[in-house]
């Protein structure tokens, strides 16, 4: 596994954790993403070096009743089977340890707008539904990364910038130092602007340091779940000099 690909699964685990899930209180608003059993939602996604591609996924506590997770397109096709071999755990102090399960569908040659479901059979035999309304459509890229790509700064920078991007309401930026074994060491919040003002001090002389955005177009939506359309720029890197 490359080093690019890794950064990416990295940043998509990220973007999981930050899965705002109240599955009782959501689900009483019939907002149909939700159900006793969990959450479902489909993500358009636009990463770089590859074709547009779903990424399906299903987060519960009640991982140990479930004997499978079915995706199903708008037109009841079978569209995928999410295993339940892989997953990400997001913890929470207040409530019980959530599993996100996820699979990632290459698009067919006609895609289908509207309502896919999941049917999760539980180990009782019950079979429980949810739904997610899905747009197909590319959103673009983050772009115009500043400080560009193979920059050398004469002094930390405070704050990044890109340009807007069409259709996206949101952005998220990841850093990673590079001297310090690619760790991770920055993840904003959702952003409404693109424009990311950063902690005093996080960026170092004499450092070199890796960056990325993502954008999305909506937040916790009743219709298009916790979003419909994302993308990735691609990876920038900085150097700042030593003073």
């Amino acid at each position: 596994m490359n080093a690019t690909y890794k950064s990416h699964i990295t940043i998509f685990f990220l973007l999981i954790s930050l899965l705002s899930i109240n599955t009782n209180s959501l689900a009483e608003d019939n907002d149909k993403h939700y159900s006793p059993v969990g959450f479902f939602d489909i993500h358009v996604c636009h990463w770089p070096n590859r074709p547009l591609f779903l990424l399906t996924l299903f987060s519960t506590t009640h991982y140990q009743d479930i004997e499978s997770i079915q995706v199903y397109a708008p037109d009841d096709r079978l569209l995928t089977i999410i295993g339940m071999e892989r997953y990400r755990i997001i913890k929470d102090n207040k409530h019980a340890d959530k599993r996100v399960f996820m699979k990632q569908v290459e698009l067919s040659k006609k895609p289908l707008n509207g309502w896919y479901k999941t049917l999760v059979t539980l180990k009782n035999g019950v079979v429980d539904e949810t739904r997610d309304y899905v747009i197909i459509k590319r959103m673009d890229k983050p772009k115009d990364l500043q400080p560009a790509h193979g920059t050398e700064l004469t002094a930390p920078v405070s704050h990044l910038s890109w340009s807007a991007v069409d259709g996206a309401l949101y952005y998220q930026v990841f850093i990673r130092d590079l001297w310090d074994e690619e760790r991770l060491i920055f993840t904003s919040d959702l952003l409404d602007k693109p424009y990311a003002e950063l902690p005093f001090g996080l960026i170092q002389a004499d450092g070199w340091y890796e960056w990325k955005v993502h954008a999305r177009d909506v937040n916790e939506d009743p219709l298009l779940g916790d979003f419909n359309h994302g993308s990735l720029s691609s990876v920038h890197q900085f150097t700042t000099a030593n003073q």
